[in-house]
């Protein structure tokens, strides 16, 4: 599942950056290629696409035990869907919650993030390959971000929900030289 993941993920970073060129030069700006502050730039670039676009859109669990779920009695055995895609787009816990703002995960402070951020899922089921996933994400933008620029010639016209979360279509994009 990894490639999957990480390619859509980086389509998506992409299209956005399309969008929103000025967080391109943001993290371009943060420091000297192999500094800390560019890598954390980079990282915050792809966790605030995986905000938007969560690779995993629906977390299936199991309920083993009797519970209450905000305010809803949830029996052992039930299944639930925890839905990250939703969760990233509730405006009590992100502010203006469509908008790409790769600065929400700049900051120091990350503590009050716990369970409104689960692109990964959380917890003993959480993705075992999560910081992997991370790490290629940054390496890849390490080398691709300052060397290229691509320009898409369309945009999708909708977001297609099936095992991942992906861009509807083909993407045509000319590629130029940084």
């Amino acid at each position: 599942a990894g490639h999957e993941t990480t390619a859509t993920t980086l389509a998506w970073l992409y299209l956005l950056l399309d969008r929103h060129p000025e967080a391109r030069r943001w993290a371009l700006d943060a420091g000297p290629a192999d500094s800390p502050e560019r890598e954390n730039a980079l990282r915050a670039l792809a966790s605030e696409t995986l905000r938007l676009y969560p690779s995993a859109w629906l977390l299936p669990r199991h309920a083993t035990e009797d519970d209450t779920l905000a305010g809803y009695r949830v029996e052992a055995g039930t299944d639930i869907f925890v839905c990250p895609y939703l969760t990233h787009r509730d405006p009590a816990l992100w502010p203006d919650p469509e908008r790409f703002d790769p600065s929400r995960f700049a900051a120091a402070d990350r503590s009050s993030r716990h369970g409104a951020y689960l692109p990964f899922g959380l917890g003993a089921r959480a993705c075992l390959g999560a910081q992997f996933a991370m790490r290629e994400m940054v390496e890849l933008l390490k080398r691709l971000l300052p060397a290229f620029v691509p320009a898409f010639q369309t945009t999708p016209t909708s977001t297609v929900f099936g095992i991942t979360v992906r861009p509807e279509g083909p993407m045509p994009a000319t590629i130029r030289a940084s």
